[in-house]
């Protein structure tokens, strides 16, 4: 009865004989018809077009686009024009059907090598799929939006989106920006945004019903595109459910287009992608072959992102000099062999290498993105980057694209997509953990996290080409904090987008010593020193919390290189001007424990990786014994307690005070290698460093002045062309 019934309204609006586009709405809620009549929403504002738009796909390059009804009486769609600038992606691969979340939420979806078979209902507000809108109102100025899908077969279609409220009267974004204004230092700051965002209200507002049957209306072959103005009008984010009704319905792909008035109103962008390697064959290879496939060697069939191919070059500094050249080169791809001067001689070499090719005439770049080799890249990132510069506002035009970086190991996890210099850890994510299978983690990540002296990492950093000049190189840090120093010099502004990602191996999988203790330590107090590193952060105190914390896990080679980042920072700029970076690093790397197999370990010993975090407590009098004695390092022998089985914990960044307490012997653990090493109090080695740091804190101290005067001479030097074609060798 009800699909006569819809048929009958149908046949009413427009003739089988003419209609390949219809409008439903208005009849199907005066007789209340189609799915969930309770949903309707009623608030129509006339900026939103209800036009609803369907064509035939055989002749899809020159097709006329039939506007069925024009609906509102201010609807400027006739004169409109739609930009591409975001596709639906499907779950296409092992991985993707893991954490297929990420994509869709509901019932069968099936690939069929052809079409998505939709069995039921689907929801597309996930990471990937939803919409953005919030964010690319204000950064375009484009409020209309339309939906494109390419389908066959009977289905409904309903938008709906959500957005988040401290209460009836306030807004979320005022509560934040309140407390960004405070005097509150940078980690409080961000512990109470992360507090007003996670208590916030969530709100949902849902839309009109759309019911079709496209085998009405053409041959049943055929394949129709649906363009469909995105209804919303608080929300942060949009989606949309698609249901099939009675059979299934196909599938074939679709994207969301900004309307725009005028094609030449477009920003010009040209994007030069900047990777460093270091015998990262495998992830290079990889990506590259992706770009080729899917942005290279694609032609676009719309106006928009796919466009991509043309304004797109890659420079791939290869600081291993392993890659095959001949074989991974093309006209678009370019690799320039380079000494191991990690990440930073790597991306100067790269924005060097950016301004030969302007100078040649051959790709003038607006934009660079600086991006790491150990990763897989997303190529509907790129694209949608594209998009967004294309249309982006002229206040925003030098605002950083900072793409977030997803665990490769657990790949729905967010690491970071905005990092800030912290009052206690140096440098750390902005945002708490998101998992983004999970739609109330998709939008809070979309939410205003804000803070002082925020950074872009160079996983994914699209760059404007104003800051990434021969006159605005890195500095010589080799690796790590370079790309804090370069945002924190810029005074980077940012912008982050869901959807605009990488995958990345996991920090804590990489983490050892001589990064951690005295690569870090050592470019923070250089780039402190040149003037960019805010300069009310206690550095010598950050060096002090961590040896102690580390004497105190008798983890006596951690404390050294934390020292011997000290000494190194006052042999002076020119030190690091006229040394090997590599070499000079490789020096410290060999000062590391020696971890075995867990299942080396004597057979005594038993370890429980999951529990190796735990922090335990103790009483305030055990817990000064434990501070004021380095944990019984200036105790006699005989009161500390010798277990057959020690107390286990992780091996870097960790104390647990109940497990450590007094203990001759603790087992220093990675969970992530499945590692572990018995370590044991050594009160000689702990005298010898005492007296160490001991001399170097006072000479830090006396010279401190002197040194940073001097840090901030060379910093020019540091970041010229001049200095870095002599220091890679491109003399």
């Amino acid at each position: 009865m009800k699909k006569n019934k819809i048929k009958q309204l149908i046949n009413r609006i427009i003739p089988p004989s003419r209609a390949q586009i219809y409008y439903l709405i208005d009849e199907l809620r005066n007789n209340n018809l189609g799915m969930d009549q309770k949903v309707i929403n009623t608030m129509s504002q006339p900026k939103y077009s209800k036009s609803l738009y369907l064509h035939n796909d055989n002749n899809f390059k020159d097709r006329d686009i039939v506007l069925l009804k024009d609906h509102l009486k201010n609807s400027t769609t006739r004169n409109a024009i739609p930009y591409k600038i975001q596709n639906i992606l499907f779950p296409d691969c092992g991985w993707k059907n893991v954490h297929k979340r990420m994509y869709y939420w509901g019932d069968c979806l099936n690939f069929d090598g052809k079409s998505w078979k939709i069995d039921g209902n689907i929801d597309f507000f996930s990471y990937f799929n939803a919409f953005s809108v919030k964010k690319w109102a204000k950064y375009t100025g484009i409020e209309q939006y339309n939906l494109h899908l390419k389908l066959k077969g009977k289905f409904y279609l309903q938008f709906y989106g959500q957005y988040m409220l401290k209460n009836s009267e306030i807004k979320l974004d005022d509560a934040i920006e309140e407390i960004a204004k405070t005097d509150l230092g940078r980690s409080a700051k961000r512990t109470l945004i992360h507090e007003e965002i996670d208590s916030a209200k969530i709100r949902t507002e849902k839309f009109d019903v759309f019911y079709f049957d496209t085998t009405d209306f053409s041959n049943v072959d055929d394949v129709a595109e649906i363009i469909i103005p995105i209804q919303y009008k608080n929300a942060d984010i949009v989606g949309f459910y698609l249901q099939s009704d009675d059979d299934y319905c196909e599938f074939f792909g679709g994207y969301y287009s900004a309307v725009i008035a005028n094609l030449d109103h477009l920003n010009t962008v040209d994007i030069s992608v900047c990777t460093t390697t270091f015998k990262k064959e495998e992830y290079i290879t990889t990506n590259l072959e992706l770009i080729n496939n899917e942005l290279l060697n694609k032609s676009a069939d719309v106006r928009g992102c796919d466009e991509i191919a043309s304004h797109l070059i890659v420079n791939v500094v290869d600081n291993g000099r392993t890659l095959d050249i001949e074989k991974l080169s093309n006209n678009r791809i370019n690799i320039f062999p380079n000494p191991n001067t990690g990440g930073a001689g790597g991306f100067s070499r790269g924005i060097i290498e950016t301004s030969e090719l302007k100078k040649s005439g051959k790709f003038n770049a607006t934009h660079i993105i600086f991006m790491d080799d150990d990763i897989e890249i997303l190529p509907e990132s790129l694209k949608r980057t594209y998009a967004l510069l294309a249309l982006i506002k002229p206040e925003y035009q030098d605002h950083f694209i900072s793409g977030a970086m997803l665990y490769l190991e657990q790949r729905n996890e967010q690491h970071e997509d905005i990092g800030f210099i912290s009052d206690k850890h140096l440098h750390e994510s902005l945002k708490p953990k998101m998992l983004l299978h999970l739609q109330h983690d998709v939008l809070k990540n979309e939410q205003n996290y804000t803070n002082d002296n925020m950074y872009a990492g160079w996983w994914f950093c699209v760059t404007p080409i104003k800051f990434a000049s021969t006159e605005n190189l890195p500095i010589p840090l080799f690796y790590r904090c370079d790309d804090v120093e370069f945002s924190a010099r810029n005074k980077a502004k940012i912008i982050t987008l869901n959807g605009i990602c990488v995958w990345h191996l996991m920090f804590a999988s990489k983490e050892n010593a001589a990064l951690e203790f005295y690569l870090v330590k050592r470019n923070a107090l250089i780039i402190q020193a040149v003037g960019t590193f805010p300069q009310n952060i206690d550095l010598l105190e950050n060096i002090s919390f961590h040896y102690h914390e580390s004497i105190r896990a008798f983890a006596y080679v951690n404390c050294e290189l934390l020292l011997d980042a000290l000494e190194d920072f006052m042999k002076g700029p020119a030190f690091f001007a006229e040394s090997d970076s590599f070499e000079v690093f490789a020096k410290h790397f060999q000062k590391k424990e020696v971890f075995y197999p867990i299942e080396d370990l004597p057979a005594n010993i038993d370890i429980n990786i999951n529990n190796v975090y735990d922090y335990v407590d103790i009483d305030a009098a055990s817990k000064q014994i434990f501070l004021e004695t380095d944990n019984g390092h200036t105790l006699s022998k005989e009161i500390l307690r010798e277990s057959i089985n020690p107390p286990s914990i992780a091996h870097i960044f960790m104390e647990s005070p109940g497990k450590q307490f007094l203990q001759k012997r603790i087992i220093a653990v990675n969970p992530f290698s499945k590692t572990a090493i018995i370590r044991e109090m050594d009160k000689e080695k702990y005298d010898c460093l005492q007296a160490r740091k001991t001399k170097l804190f006072a000479q830090y101290t006396a010279n401190k002045d002197s040194l940073y005067s001097e840090y901030r001479d060379y910093f020019k030097i540091y970041k010229s062309e001049a200095f870095w074609r002599k220091y890679l060798g491109m003399e």
